[in-house]
């Protein structure tokens, strides 16, 4: 007797069954990755916006203007915090209604009173 050459129905339908789940698990992969990067790049502008604020007003703070200037509370001797912040609205998935965010950036420096 002559054996039969080939795959039978049952182990094509079997590797047809994997190479769909496989596929299928890589699709919604790429998709989080893609909802991922587009939430990235959504918060990306607010935080530049408010990094080039601090950078500024570290700026103003060290050429000697001090009215953006908060003391440290319980230290004594030039020590200021230096705060900028934004709020923003952002979308959410599964949420009808955009969603408030805030980013809030502090830093503190140390200031000498001419004079002194």
């Amino acid at each position: 007797m002559r054996r039969a050459s080939g795959f039978s129905l049952a182990e094509v339908l079997l590797a047809t069954l994997f190479l769909c789940i496989a596929f299928f698990g890589y699709l919604a992969l790429h998709q989080r990755l893609i909802y991922s990067n587009w939430k990235i790049e959504q918060r990306q502008a607010p935080r530049e916006e408010v990094r080039s604020a601090l950078v500024e007003r570290l700026a103003r703070a060290r050429s000697g203007e001090t009215s953006n200037l908060e003391p440290v509370e319980g230290r004594v001797g030039g020590l200021w915090r230096v705060r900028a912040f934004k709020t923003w609205t952002e979308t959410v998935r599964g949420r009808p209604e955009p969603v408030e965010k805030s980013l809030h950036l502090d830093t503190f420096i140390g200031v000498r009173r001419p004079g002194w």
